[in-house]
């Protein structure tokens, strides 16, 4: 995944990067979480709205300086759903899956599954 000008602090102090995946349910719900790693405490996700989800980090964090996400399909369809990040905080970080066009929010199909990596700087360092 890119994460953007961010990709090469790995390795400094402070810096770490989190990962996460879980599958996406009827009408775009958040599955169990699957996999994370690079948390000591874990991260929340929620879906506040169609298309809309929200990333909490709960572990020290000082500062998110990047990030990655991506939606693996179980099945190809034509077009697709993408991930964009639409806002940010210190220890949140808001994706809109936006429809093939572009222009509007829409959930990921039931089955799709969502990784995302979070880079960020922690106070711990």
């Amino acid at each position: 995944m890119n994460i953007g000008c961010y990709a090469g602090l790995e390795g400094e102090p402070g810096i770490e990067n989190y990962y996460i995946e879980f599958p996406v349910g009827a009408t775009g719900a958040v599955g169990t979480i699957v996999r994370q790693r690079g948390l000591a405490l874990p991260i929340g996700v929620t879906r506040s709205s169609a298309g809309v989800y929200v990333f909490t980090l709960l572990d020290g964090v000082n500062a998110i300086i990047g990030w990655g996400f991506d939606i693996l399909t179980a099945s190809p369809t034509t077009g697709g759903a993408w991930p964009r990040v639409t806002a940010r905080t210190q220890t949140s970080i808001t994706v809109t899956v936006m429809n093939a066009a572009g222009a509007a929010a829409t959930d990921p199909n039931n089955g799709d599954t969502f990784v995302a990596e979070i880079t960020v700087k922690n106070t711990n360092a």
